[in-house]
């Protein structure tokens, strides 16, 4: 599980925060020294940002897919959606290494943490690779037994050697040449983000380690962010839609350009929101042009739902 072959995603901007839990001893007494604390659960948080690039073909997932499944966005036939149903989520285990001055043992501390569940957010601005940025929440069990050989699985803290990184050899292209729409307008768009929106929360139980089995996704409520250039209301009615709680179609494509060294053929990322529906539109400005900041809540656009946005990614 820690050894390099798993390290195929670029990560960037990696953090790791640990969330150690303690009850305070508020014992009565004629002294207001404080009493030492009780540990209580060895939680942490794991962030860090990723590129939106495709290596595999179409029906096959990349090795980033997993994060998606783990924020509850299963995969099928080239297409990540969101799911309610758990059965479609999984949960990670996810090792975090803080180098240190070399590659030998013992010149990283590494951390693990089990039962992952978490959320992201897909942010594109033009000119630039687009990014997922991944928030991620685990827990590390301080006291768990080492595997064999000695150390290979345990998630507490370890002084270890850096992996032997093998990077999956794909090249991100640049967020532009992008064919954006909102209610079929075609927008001047600068940036694009979507949350997700997950709700993620402990499964608590007594008979797990640290009293939690890992951690779900309870609840979502996605939204994404655009910046139009403001235009008058016979082009497009972006304050007319938000007085009048209007759903409209949002939805871009783009390519990620074919690449020789190393060889991957072209690829598609097409992203479909069939009923977006504004929350906020205030005044904005790019580069000393007028623009509209508007958020729109995605909401289900078939009576039985599930289907709020879709990221379909094709290629031979």
């Amino acid at each position: 599980l820690v050894d390099g072959t798993f390290s195929k995603t670029r990560a960037y901007d990696l953090t790791y925060t640990p969330d150690v839990r303690h009850h305070q001893r508020n014992i009565a007494g004629n002294s207001l020294s404080r009493y030492a604390h009780i540990l209580g659960q060895t939680l942490g948080r794991v962030t860090f940002k990723t590129e939106l690039a495709k290596l595999n073909i179409t029906a096959t997932q990349d090795n980033w897919g997993s994060l998606l499944e783990a924020c509850g966005c299963p995969f099928s036939a080239g297409t990540y959606a969101p799911k309610t149903d758990r059965t479609n989520h999984k949960t990670l285990t996810m090792y975090v290494m803080t180098a240190g001055d070399g590659t030998a043992d013992p010149n990283t501390i590494r951390v693990g943490l089990r039962g992952c569940a978490g959320t992201f957010k897909i942010v594109g601005k033009a000119g630039m690779p687009a990014m997922i940025e991944w928030e991620f929440f685990g827990v590390s069990d301080s006291d768990d037994a080492d595997g064999t050989p000695a150390n290979t699985f345990a998630l507490k803290f370890l002084g270890d050697a850096l992996n032997a990184v093998t990077h999956d050899a794909v090249v991100a292209g640049s967020f532009h040449g992008i064919g954006f729409t909102w209610n079929s307008f075609s927008a001047k768009v600068g940036t694009f983000e979507l949350d997700a929106g997950n709700v993620v929360v402990p499964r608590e139980d007594l008979s797990s380690d640290q009293g939690i089995l890992c951690y779900a996704v309870i609840d979502r409520a996605p939204r994404i962010k655009i910046d139009p250039e403001a235009v008058v209301l016979a082009d497009q009615a972006f304050f007319t839609q938000l007085v009048d709680g209007t759903e409209v179609a949002v939805a871009w494509d783009f390519v990620q350009p074919a690449t020789a060294s190393p060889s991957v053929a072209l690829r598609t990322f097409s992203f479909d929101a069939p009923k977006a529906q504004l929350v906020s539109v205030t005044h904005g400005d790019r580069n000393g042009i007028a623009t509209f900041a508007c958020e729109a809540a995605l909401n289900r656009s078939a009576a039985a739902g599930e289907d709020e946005w879709t990221l379909a990614i094709t290629g031979l």
